[in-house]
């Protein structure tokens, strides 16, 4: 059989992975192995950052900004390397044009307005938004406030029993 978990530098089989565990899971390791060997480089800068610590904290601090910005970056680019993999990887086993399980029709009970979707440029059933608004603002936010004043009571309820503590 073959041994590639114990070779560290090897690359997955991920041909025979989605041959015997299906596409999803074969994409799920790409994910990982992609997302491991990308790590590599925040490690790294990470690692130089953490070695120039206490010089002075003024290079402290420009290090932690430019950390900041370096992830930023980083981050960006790698969605963007990430997406051109998947897509080689779902050109090679067949399912770039599938429909994806996001994309799938709404349930039958599911009452919505019919509206153009940003994403996929096709229509679509949609909740309108006002309905969400009306729920959050007279539903939601009623009950947050409760439990607010709930706690803001047993907050007061606790410091009263810490007085009295104190007292004896």
């Amino acid at each position: 059989g073959q041994t590639w978990v114990q070779a560290i530098f090897s690359q997955q089989p991920l041909d025979n992975v989605c041959r015997y565990f299906g596409v999803k899971i074969a994409l799920y390791f790409a994910y990982l192995g992609h997302y491991t060997t990308w790590l590599i480089l925040p490690a790294l800068v990470g690692l130089l950052i953490f070695l120039l610590q206490g010089h002075s904290q003024w290079c402290e601090d420009l290090c932690f900004v430019g950390f900041a910005l370096f992830n930023t970056v980083w981050a960006t680019l790698y969605l963007k390397f990430w997406k051109r993999t998947s897509k080689v990887f779902c050109y090679r086993w067949g399912t770039l044009e599938q429909k994806d399980d996001m994309l799938k029709d709404p349930r039958p009970l599911f009452k919505g307005d019919l509206v153009k979707s940003p994403v996929t440029g096709r229509f679509e059933l949609a909740y309108p938004s006002w309905k969400r608004l009306l729920f959050r603002y007279f539903i939601t936010f009623p009950i947050i406030a409760v439990c607010l004043v709930f706690v803001f009571i047993i907050m007061l309820l606790c410091f009263e029993l810490q007085e009295w503590v104190n007292e004896l």
